[in-house]
C-alpha cells in the first residue's frame, strides 16, 4: 500500500494555509503539516519522523528567517523534499535554488492544485 505523502505548508496567513489544504483534500492522499513561520516549520520538521515530500512556503514571513533560508535548511535535512515557494513578489527578485519551484500570489485553489500536480508529476517521472 502506498503511504500518504507528507506536505509541510508554511505561511503566516491562515487563509493561505487553508487554501492549500483545501486544494489537496480532493486530489492527493496527503498528511498536511502546517506552520505559521520558519521557526515553527523547522521544529515540526525535526519532530516529524517520516520523510517530508513537499514543502510549500511563503518567502516573506515574520521572524528572523525567511522562506528561502528555511527551505535551504529543510532541504539539507530532507534531500528528497520538493520545494515550492510562493510570494506576491516576482521570482526574479529572489535567489532560489534551481530545483525549486515558484507560484505567484495571489492564487486560487485550481491554480495551486495544477501547479503542485505538475511539480509532483515532474518529480515522480524524474525519480
Amino acid at each position: 500500500m502506498k503511504m500518504p505523502m507528507t506536505i509541510l505548508v508554511v505561511d503566516d496567513e491562515e487563509i493561505v494555509r487553508k487554501l492549500v489544504r483545501v486544494a489537496f483534500r480532493e486530489s492527493v492522499d496527503a498528511v498536511v503539516l502546517e506552520a505559521n513561520d520558519a521557526t515553527q516549520a523547522l521544529k515540526i520538521a525535526r519532530e516529524h519522523c517520516e520523510p517530508i515530500d513537499l514543502l510549500i512556503s511563503d518567502v516573506v514571513m515574520p521572524g528572523r528567517m525567511n522562506g528561502i533560508e528555511m527551505a535551504a535548511q529543510l532541504s539539507h535535512a530532507h534531500p528528497e523534499m520538493t520545494v515550492v515557494l510562493m510570494s506576491g513578489y516576482a521570482p526574479e527578485e529572489m535567489t532560489m535554488e534551481p530545483a525549486w519551484h515558484f507560484i505567484q500570489k495571489p492564487f486560487g485553489v485550481t491554480e495551486i492544485r495544477e501547479k503542485i500536480g505538475n511539480v509532483l508529476t515532474e518529480n515522480y517521472l524524474a525519480a
